[in-house]
């Protein structure tokens, strides 16, 4: 089978990219065909519609189709060669299930939709997902550059990097693209976001052409509409007050004014004496009630707004346009006043809504839960579910959101907090809070050797718990309690991490809570589950009756928990009546006075790894231990907050190649926080910042204090890293063998990393190999702040192989998927990864225009799998790296402004081998403004003593043009079979990488298939 038909099939089973979600699982309520387009039949060897802004755009023909039939409407076309394109465009509805369908191709030709092209794309600065993204084999469609068609995409072009479009699709407005070769190419796509799309037919080599049958097909839902953005300013002569918080609530929906006894104060009340505190920087902020803002203009906009949201309750888009409307809120704010730190919403998902995200998942999506939430299947809560949406708080904190899949991937700076759900518990919480002397040292939650905490886990879970448990006992000095293993019961759970509940004067005896378990809303499931009656419910904990505030029983207690829905608020009204499903763990916790962090939707795991949920809520534990210096440079304990800030950007940041998807993102979305997201923890022990990764009092969102270059230059900078890897004794497991790795830096010609020594982690993706990987932090700094990498250069290293040997291959897993058996990995010609270097490079916005840089805070890191694997039904070759030099690109921002505006790499494509024994390639190579640079190119091969040797290439501009020749002649010591890659670099210092998707080879006097499965 071919590896881009494997890659294809592999994600629609295993990861559901591209793919999106079936028929069967649209919303039934009303949905129906639409439309249908009549193509011309044939198309002249000149294509009026080559470019997207010629696109073919017809109408919609009911009677063509034989509507209300289901008959798919299509076109015969046809390609005239190698460099045409067929764009078609057509408007699409909100929440649409698409099928899209090229048929019978007579070429090797593909197909892609993108959201309009016409829209602009949030601009990110430099971000680059490291071919993060799962969709690797993408990397095929970079022959589209070499066309010149695309010039106008400016939308892409910017944000470069078009020959990964790996990249593309994490970052730009590719939104899906089909299988490829002479078969047939489906898309099948939940289109969210409604407007114009984009249908691209193109060639994947220059000697391509011939006909193809293309159809179209979809459903939607006539309910949803999408209303307008909010239209609002801030008043410019009336700015706010700056503060370091926001508290976001809406009185219209939450009675903040109402008084509650003994105490006979309001929320509102409680509000304004919590953020009036000048003493306490960190509390100190500014109430926003959206039902009247003074000062922006029309003060009223968001009241508006959410009196049409109250009219639509069961339409998602309502509740994301008054999502949409405060995120903009709170950037404005954030850029009037960069002091800003912590967002606290007020109120449930009735009263300032979680932003709704198309939920891509296949296993496991949110539609799936419905059916056994008790959840009235007629209420608001539900239509988050029927509609297949992730519920999230990231948009308040995201200031600087990465735009992904057609969309933005919402990824926090600030910390965020939500505080649910009646007004009695919310006025309570907010009354303890206000009676302590002092906020900071009083709601400080100490984990230290006073009191253990506790960690339960079972089935997959296990090895996450283990991991908690064992950073719980590093930080704390004290082993926690366990619960960890298959046999405990609801009676155990309950005696374990609720003891003496019933007592009204108890507290719970664990500063920290790490629930690994399966759950509902509503429901803790046992190990040992047995019966429906064998389980914790959340309202034991809501019940808790304590006898003065001081002993409310989670009172400066964190809890946490990976488990499915932990974190799902639900609106106590929406459940069916009787059910006992009302109440929920997230507004149990905050009624007794504790922080939940848990999950608003399924809750993802690893067989074998911790992975997924188990990875982020593991990275949170290590994070509460940070060594949070306070404006006096002594150590005061971490925001919990920004504990669950940090995890979630270690986890996108910390990636490996190739293996983001739509479940890694929804693994950053839903987990949220319930508390107050400026309370302290203290550990015993605390661990230092990552050097990439400072703690800065200036401006924590800017560039981190490294090692500076004395000088500025206006050209690419060289850094050369050495590494001499160590690998373990081979691992057994029943399905597999795992390998560890250590990864030593002999020289770094900066001289920051040399002698530094990295411990490995485990590639994590269901369905590939589990191989060592490394993520090395690459900070390079000058007077401008952290300098741009713009790529990667293989130099050299050595290689050997193990014949025979046998990966564990993981399997992603949720409560509600257990897959028995080990995905199949059978691939004998191709490498996995292809390229076993890459790099990413992440963003935060600085807020501080005056802080110490003007430079966003840019974090870099080195991506390195210096292992790859060769699969067969029975196990495979191992190949690993016991040297490699990698050469690193940088540029200052100091530099010229040509060099950073590009950041197209060069595209290789349409290698040979001649019978002369030369290697010859086309490169295109392009700017933003058209042709590019001049470029250097070499190819590595691996000679016969299994060293990869460097040879300098042959460069020859065609013309004016944006296309080059390159050729060079194979080396005598070559080894057999061939073993290459080609590395072509242009003047900014991009790096375009060919390894023929894991083949390494080249055939003879053939154009070669431009499948890459980049990595």
């Amino acid at each position: 089978m071919q590896m881009a038909r494997w890659i294809r099939i592999l994600f629609v089973i295993i990861f559901g990219l591209g793919v999106g979600l079936t028929n069967a699982q649209t919303p039934a309520a009303q949905a129906r065909p639409y439309g249908s387009i009549d193509l011309p039949e044939n198309e002249s060897t000149t294509a009026v519609n080559d470019t997207w802004q010629t696109a073919y755009a017809p109408p919609w023909d009911a009677n063509n189709c034989h509507w209300p039939m289901g008959d798919r409407c299509g076109i015969e076309g046809a390609l005239a060669d190698g460099e045409d394109l067929d764009w078609f465009s057509f408007m699409v509805p909100p929440a649409t299930t698409l099928s899209i369908s090229l048929t019978d191709p007579m070429g090797d030709f593909g197909i892609a939709l993108f959201y309009d092209l016409a829209q602009p794309i949030t601009q990110t600065g430099h971000v680059s997902l490291g071919n993060l993204d799962a969709i690797g084999n993408l990397d095929a469609i970079g022959n589209l550059d070499a066309i010149g068609n695309l010039d106008a995409i400016g939308q892409i072009e910017s944000l470069g990097n078009l020959d990964a479009i790996g990249n593309l699709d994490a970052i730009g407005n590719l939104d899906a693209i089909g299988a490829y070769g002479y078969q047939n190419s489906v898309i099948n796509d939940f289109i969210w976001t409604p407007g114009r799309y984009y249908v691209m037919i193109y060639p994947f080599d220059d000697d391509q052409s011939g006909e193809y049958s293309f159809r179209i097909s979809g459903t939607h839902d006539e309910n949803l509409t999408k209303p307008a953005p909010i239209p609002f300013n801030i008043v410019q002569n009336e700015p706010p007050d700056c503060k370091r918080a926001l508290y976001i609530t809406h009185s219209d929906y939450l009675n903040i004014h109402q008084t509650f006894a003994p105490y006979n104060t309001s929320i509102y009340t409680e509000l304004l004496g919590f953020s009036d505190n000048i003493n306490d920087p960190n509390t100190n902020g500014l109430v926003v009630d959206l039902a009247n803002i003074a000062w922006i203009q029309p003060s009223n906009a968001f009241s508006d707004a959410a009196t049409q949201w109250n009219a639509h309750r069961t339409n998602p888009f309502y509740a994301n346009r008054l999502a949409e409307g405060v995120h903009h809120l709170i950037t404005q704010y954030a850029r009037r006043c960069p002091m800003l730190r912590y967002i606290t919403i007020v109120g449930g998902d009735a009263v300032v809504p979680f932003y709704r995200v198309p939920d891509e998942t296949v296993i496991a999506n949110e539609s799936d839960y419905l059916a056994s939430s008790k959840i009235d299947p007629n209420s608001f809560t539900a239509s988050s579910l029927k509609y297949k949406t992730i519920l999230t708080d990231n948009i308040y904190g995201a200031i600087k959101p990465i735009p992904y899949r057609g969309r933005q991937l919402w990824v926090p700076e600030l910390s965020v907090g939500r505080l649910v759900e009646s007004p009695a518990s919310i006025h309570i919480y907010l009354k303890k809070l206000n009676m302590y002397s002092t906020f900071e040292e009083d709601s400080k939650i100490y984990l230290d050797s006073q009191a253990s905490s506790l960690v339960t886990g079972y089935d997959f879970l296990t090895d996450q718990a283990k991991m908690v448990s064992s950073t719980l006992n590093m930080l704390t000095g004290l082993r926690p309690i366990g619960l960890i293993n298959d046999s405990w019961n609801a009676n155990d759970l309950l005696q374990t991490w609720l003891p003496n509940i019933d007592n009204n004067l108890s507290k719970s005896p664990y500063p920290a809570q790490s629930i690994n378990a399966h759950f509902t809303h509503y429901q803790a499931i046992p190990a040992n589950f047995a019966t429906s009656s064998d389980v914790v419910s959340a309202s034991v904990l809501y019940n808790h009756p304590y006898a003065t505030l001081e002993s409310a029983y989670q009172i400066r207690r964190l809890g946490y928990s990976v488990g499915c829905h932990s974190g799902f608020s639900v609106v106590d009204s929406d459940v069916v009546s009787g059910s006992g499903a009302a109440i929920d763990f997230p507004q149990a916790y905050i009624k007794q006075h504790g922080i939940w962090v848990g999950n608003t939707g399924f809750g993802y795991g690893d067989s074998d790894l911790v992975g997924y949920s188990e990875k982020l809520m593991a990275q949170f534990t290590l994070e509460m231990g940070r060594e949070w210096m306070n404006q006096s440079n002594d150590y005061e304990g971490i925001p919990v907050g920004y504990g669950l800030v940090r995890a979630k950007r270690a986890y996108l940041r910390e990636g490996t190649p190739g293996t983001f998807s739509v479940y890694d993102e929804k693994v950053l979305l839903q987990s949220t926080l319930y508390g107050m997201p400026m309370v302290l923890v203290k550990v015993q022990s605390p661990i230092p910042f990552p050097p990439n990764d400072r703690q800065d009092h200036g401006c924590l969102t800017c560039p981190p204090n490294v090692a500076q270059r004395a000088t500025v230059t206006d050209d690419t900078i060289d850094r050369d890293l050495s590494f001499s890897i160590s690998y373990t004794t081979a691992q057994n497991t029943s399905r597999g063998k795992l390998i560890s790795a250590q990864a030593t830096v002999v020289n770094d010609s900066e001289g920051l990393l040399t002698g530094r020594t990295f411990n490995s982690t485990m590639v994590n993706a269901a369905g590939l190999p589990s191989l060592p990987n490394f993520n090395i932090p690459l900070s390079l700094a000058d007077s401008f702040g952290e300098q741009r990498l713009q790529g990667i250069q293989l130099l050299g290293g050595t290689t050997v192989t193990t014949a025979t040997f046998n990966p564990l291959v993981t399997r992603l897993i949720t409560d509600e998927i257990y897959l028995t058996h080990e995905p199949s990995f059978d691939f004998a010609d191709r490498w996995y990864p292809d390229q076993p270097f890459s790099y990413s490079v992440f963003e935060s916005d600085n807020l501080e225009d005056n802080g110490p840089f003007n430079q966003d805070r840019r974090f870099s890191q080195l991506l390195l799998t210096p292992t790859q694997f060769k699969g067969t039904a029975n196990g495979g070759e191992l190949r690993q790296f016991n040297t490699i030099t990698l050469r690193l690109k940088y540029l200052s921002d100091g530099a010229d402004a040509d060099l950073l505006n590009d950041s197209f790499e060069p595209i290789v494509r349409d290698t040979q081998r001649s019978s002369d024994g030369k290697i010859r390639a086309m490169v295109i190579e392009r700017d933003d403004d058209g042709p590019g640079d001049e470029i250097e190119a070499e190819m590595l091969v691996k000679t016969s003593t299994g060293a990869w040797q460097s040879i300098s290439m042959n460069t020859f501009q065609v013309g004016t043009t944006e296309r080059w020749q390159i050729s060079a002649s194979l080396p005598t010591t070559a080894a057999q079979p061939l073993q290459l890659m080609i590395q072509v670099e242009d003047e900014a210092g991009n790096v375009g990488v060919e390894t023929y998707g894991g083949r390494f080879d080249i055939d003879y006097e053939l154009y070669l298939p431009s499948v890459n499965v980049k990595r």
